[in-house]
């Protein structure tokens, strides 16, 4: 799990970075407890449970049996990468999910 917070909650001093704080603990401690159905829903179950203001991008990704399964939300992103003897091909890459520039959905 990453997590990035967004800097333009400077401008009216809110400092994101206590909401991805407090908002990756709700995200550990929901993950230990299993407590949720997909990775969405542990992101939608911890961000529900974090009162700090602000707002964060969120990378989560989950191997398990051999399936990897995702969870993007905002600009930033992930890449697949398949690497061989002679060169590194880019299996999948993640659509950045934004409005523009420093506003994520």
């Amino acid at each position: 799990c990453a997590l990035d917070g967004v800097g333009g909650w400077i401008e009216i001093l809110i400092d994101s970075g206590l909401m991805t704080k407090e908002l990756i603990k709700h995200i550990a401690s929901n993950y230990d407890s299993g407590s949720f159905e997909n990775l969405h829903d542990l992101l939608d179950k911890s961000v529900r449970m974090t009162k700090a203001k602000g707002s964060t991008t969120c990378v989560m990704a989950k191997l398990e049996d051999s399936c990897m399964s995702t969870c993007n939300l905002g600009d930033s992103g992930y890449l697949l990468l398949r690497p061989s003897s002679t060169h590194t091909s880019v299996v999948y890459k993640s659509v950045s999910q934004q409005h523009y520039f420093n506003c994520p959905f």
